[in-house]
């Protein structure tokens, strides 16, 4: 058991995740953490920030946590107080490519001061950095995240890109959300049964996953995959099923609406809202394949075994596909239904070949994963 200098049960602060927000992904994440941090001390106290303090808390009840509203400044700063450590991530937290300076480098950097201000040792969890375009971006990522005790990224392209701004003691820890143990199957059909999805005999099932890139203004990518989603109906008597991996209504499931509007097809939708991210990837475990354009959805496959293909959207994803020595059929803005295609038809004629690849890279994975258990166990015993 992991406690504090005084020798009471140490309290621990989670921040920085937007865990809560309908992400299902930046869920994933916290509970791969929450499940490193309890096999590491099943007594420690944990405070997580969310966006939904009510959601997260009955989300994550087995872990016995304690979750606090992210935007309250003054509850954070109490709770922060009376930790003794804090732990930022994961997820993308150097980036300025959405929304400027707000999210998320400012309500990162936010947490940052707070800790230093309070003198509290910091870890930072499997991050992912993107290279920065403003300078006061950059000014403040050096300024705030330079000294903190330690920093983890979740791939060696993070790691350089912070290199590139003169923080060097950077380690490479894999992303949280491969640690996920999926659903069992007999719940996880029944889930997908309730929501009328339910495997046919010579019928493969497919998971796609969609979502808006309203920063890019590129839409022609959901023509193609509409397109390689009625070959398969016809050809294969597939079964496509689109999942929302966002809940927000301008994200997934918009993207989705719009993707099937070019389909002749009518396709199946998977879109209740706050799924756990292990339900989730037991429902996946029941697809013959995935197509998907977000990270954790495609995580998600592999901690579930299924063969995906990916759809190259931002650097995150040709990293993670570099994990298993795969390259996306293309990115958003060139890419062609014939690839989509082409590689579908290559998986459901050898899907063992591909199961077989999946489960070495996971294995290696999560044998890396290992690292980071020792790594936050000594952050956590150390005195600084």
């Amino acid at each position: 058991m992991v406690k504090s200098l005084n020798n009471k049960k140490m309290t621990i602060l989670i921040a920085g995740c937007p865990c809560g927000a309908g992400n299902i992904g930046d869920d994933a994440i916290l509970e791969g953490m929450l499940r490193t941090i309890r096999i590491i001390s099943p007594d420690i106290i944990i405070k997580v920030s969310s966006w939904n303090p009510v959601l997260t808390q009955e989300m994550f009840k087995n872990y016995d946590i304690t979750a606090i509203y992210a935007q309250s400044n003054k509850r954070i700063l109490y709770e922060m107080f009376f930790s003794g450590a804090v732990i930022v991530g994961g997820g993308t937290l150097v980036d300025d490519s959405y929304d400027g300076l707000a999210f998320p480098i400012n309500h990162t950097v936010k947490f940052l001061k707070m800790a230093k201000w309070l003198r509290k040792k910091v870890f930072i969890y499997a991050i992912g950095a993107n290279a920065l375009h403003s300078q006061r971006a950059r000014n403040l990522v050096r300024k705030y995240y330079a000294k903190t005790a330690i920093i983890t990224t979740r791939d060696d392209q993070s790691k350089q890109v912070m290199k590139g701004l003169g923080i060097n003691d950077v380690s490479v820890l894999r992303d949280p959300a491969f640690t996920i143990d999926p659903l069992d199957e007999a719940s996880a059909k029944k889930i997908l049964r309730l929501r009328g999805i339910e495997k046919s005999e010579g019928s493969p099932l497919i998971g796609v996953s969609v979502m808006n890139e309203k920063m890019k203004k590129v839409f022609r990518y959901k023509v193609e995959i509409a397109k390689a989603c009625d070959f398969l109906i016809e050809k294969y008597k597939a079964q496509i099923v689109f999942v929302a991996h966002e809940c927000r209504p301008s994200m997934d499931i918009a993207a989705i609406r719009e993707t099937i509007e070019h389909m002749k097809n009518e396709p199946l939708i998977l879109s209740k809202e706050n799924y756990h991210p292990r339900e989730m990837a037991g429902m996946i475990k029941c697809f013959d394949l995935t197509i998907g354009m977000r990270m954790h959805f495609l995580i998600l496959s592999a901690v579930a075994h299924v063969p995906f293909i990916a759809i190259s959207r931002i650097d995150k994803v040709n990293n993670f596909m570099r994990l298993f020595g795969v390259a996306p059929v293309g990115h958003i803005d060139e890419v062609q239904s014939q690839d989509i295609i082409a590689e579908a038809e290559r998986i459901l004629q050898d899907k063992s070949a591909y199961k077989t690849r999946i489960k070495e890279g996971l294995d290696k994975i999560l044998k890396e994963s290992e690292g980071s258990t020792n790594l936050l166990k000594g952050f956590l015993s150390s005195k600084k």
